[in-house]
Parts: structure tokens; sequence; C-alpha cells
């Protein structure tokens, strides 16, 4: 099967971080569904009118997509007459119906979802709303939702199908109008855990800490992990996000920033040593968290939410969940004796052995597509 698969270059590029593994994975599972990807990448309008427009006249999803693109695509579906056209991300919604009326009626038209933006900007939202220097309502954080959902029900129904990274934000795709959604799960690589080598002083985090809900999450965490009065207890956090790792080391004493840690080697010699990967999170955020699939991959002790989790799911296993900061930060120091992590990391271990392969994602998109399996 012929198909287009369209993409910002960045989600494209090597390494990264979710957005980039989550674009990876689309591209890697797709392939062995059996579609022959040509790759038709864009780069963000940098023109005077376009800045121009974002700057005076900024809309949910626009302007962003140049228009010798939508041009350069026309010509090659003439070309390549693609049975599918995958779109990769959120920026193509503002486009579905264009994109629609320019395809064959044959070609069926595919959004690869990383989450709505509408999810976060209501996140964003209300934590800007709850904090002390804004505790008005905030109408503009308000109006901005409200274009994002009406682009949202206008962009979706143009497509044939749209693929979720989360089961939650399927109804959401199908209330705002989607005319067929359905979820993938997370693949996992479990061949090759770490050597695990805890020291009985660590957990630790990987993330970017200045995307609202991730930060909301982390800074509950530290909170609750402060009023425990841990003692020789260390917070390490892998981050790019600078700032608010400076500044939660400022806050909490427990907390060591150590910045991206850029290195395979660098990153792997230091997870290794912690006694259990933390991921704090206590919202449904857009799509779902990338960071807990390398976790499952490395082989820790993985501390999380059901909020962590979405965007999961295995046939055997189980892992602790917990529900609110306090309940995480109490199983974080339970952690610190290594044998209760053994049993921690025992449980990832047979998660991950049971969770999703690339070939039987690939089946399942097959299967949501009406693709005939052979």
């Amino acid at each position: 099967m012929k198909a287009l698969f369209l993409s910002h270059e960045h989600s494209l590029a090597a390494g990264g971080g979710g957005q980039q593994q989550c674009t990876r994975e689309y591209h890697d599972t797709l392939s062995a569904a059996g579609f022959h990807l040509q790759d038709e990448a864009f780069s963000t309008d940098r023109s005077w009118p376009a800045r121009l427009r974002r700057r005076f006249l900024p809309a949910p999803y626009a302007n962003l997509i140049p228009r010798d693109y939508v041009a350069r695509l026309e010509r090659c579906v003439r070309q390549v007459e693609p049975d599918f056209v995958f779109c990769n991300l959120y920026n193509f919604i503002s486009m579905g119906r264009h994109l629609r009326s320019v395809l064959p009626t044959r070609t069926r038209l595919v959004l690869l979802s990383h989450g709505l933006a509408s999810v976060d900007e209501v996140h964003a939202a209300r934590i800007a709303r709850g904090a002390a220097k804004n505790r008005g309502r905030d109408s503009s954080s308000d109006t901005r939702v409200g274009a994002m959902l009406r682009m949202e029900s206008a962009g979706l129904p143009a497509f044939d199908h749209t693929f979720c990274l989360a089961e939650f934000e399927v109804e959401i795709c199908r209330w705002l109008g989607a005319r067929s959604a359905s979820w993938l799960p997370r693949t996992v690589n479990a061949a090759a855990p770490l050597r695990w080598r805890p020291i009985g002083s660590r957990v630790g985090c990987v993330g970017t800490f200045d995307h609202p809900p991730n930060l909301e999450g982390l800074t509950l965490f530290c909170r609750a992990l402060a009023g425990l009065k841990p003692q020789g207890v260390r917070l390490r956090l892998v981050t790019r996000s600078h700032e608010v790792a400076a500044r939660l080391a400022a806050a909490f004493e427990f907390v060591d920033p150590l910045g991206p840690l850029e290195s395979g080697v660098a990153l792997e010699a230091e997870v290794a040593t912690w006694n259990a990967f933390v991921h704090p999170i206590f919202c449904y955020a857009m799509g779902c968290s990338t960071k807990v699939a390398t976790a499952m991959e490395w082989g820790l002790p993985i501390l999380t939410t059901q909020a962590g989790l979405r965007g999961y799911s295995w046939n055997a296993g189980e892992l602790p969940i917990v529900a609110t900061a306090e309940e995480l930060a109490q199983l974080a120091l339970a952690a610190m004796e290594t044998q209760y992590a053994e049993g921690l990391r025992e449980a990832v271990v047979r998660v991950a052995a049971a969770s999703p392969t690339t070939e039987s994602v690939a089946l399942q998109i097959r299967r949501d597509l009406r693709v005939e399996v052979t």
C-alpha cells in the first residue's frame, strides 16, 4: 500500500524527546503493517506574513505550515496516487478539510495524534488560575481553550480515522466529531534491561519539567516528600529544563539537578543507581508519557499514577499505582529498602515482557483501518 507520511521535520529528527519517539513508533508500526511510506516533511513557516499573523492574529494549529508545502503535497498526490495519507501530529488538524478536498475519493486520510492541544491548554489554564498571583478567572485562557475546541471540532471530521496515544483521548475525539477513532498502546523492547546497581538512597525523574502538568506533578511530589522529612534520600533530575530544576533544588535540599545527560552511556550509568524511577503526574495530560516505556526497557522499578500509565497496556503482571502525591512520596521512601525495590523491579520486567510488540500493534492498525490482514 502506497502512503504519504506528513510531518514537521523536527518530529522526524534523530534522538529527541517524546514527540520524536512517538513519531518513530508510528513510522515503524505503519511500515510493519505493510505501508510503503514516503516522508513529506515541512519546516515552520517563517515568512514575514506568517510571523505577523502569528503575532497579531493568533489561531490554534494555524500559520505554521508553509503554503508552498500545501502546493507540493497536491503535486505529490497526483504523482504518487497514495492509498493513504498519514498526518503526524496535531499541526494538520487545521488542514484536514483542505487535504480531504484535494485527495482522490479512494485515498484515506488518517490523523496520527500525539494528543489534542486543548487537553493541555485546559490544564495550563487550571494551574494558572490556582497560582496565588492569578486567583481570578483568566479570560484569555478560556478564549484560547474555546478556539482550540472549535478548530478541533471543525478539523477532526475531515479524517477517515484518528489514532490516539491514550484511551481517554479517543472519547474526546469522538465528542469533537471524529468519524472514527482508536488508540494504539506503547511498544516496549524488553530484551536488554540495564545492569541495575541501586545504592539505596536515590530515586530519579527524567523529562521536560517546564510542561505545566509535569511541573505541577513534580512540585507536588517534592512538597509531599519534604513533608516526610527524608533522611539521606536524593531526588535526581535528568532534564533540559534547567530553570525549573534549579528552582526546585533551591526550594528542596534533597533535589539534585543533573542536566540532560546527553550521552547515553552517562544516562544509563546514572539511572542504574536509582532505587526507583518516579513519574509524578496527577492529571490526564495530552498523549502519553513515553518516558515510562524507556524506564520499562531499562528494567527500573517504576513509581507512578494511573495518569502516568495512560497509553500503556499489558496482559500479565501489575505495577503499583497511587493516586496522590503523598502516597507517591511514601512509596518512594519504601523503595529505599533494596529488597522491596527488587520486588518492584521484577514486576516491571514481567509487565515489559507482556507489553505489545511492533508486530501486534501493526496488526491492530490494519484491523482499525479495515485493511485485510494477511
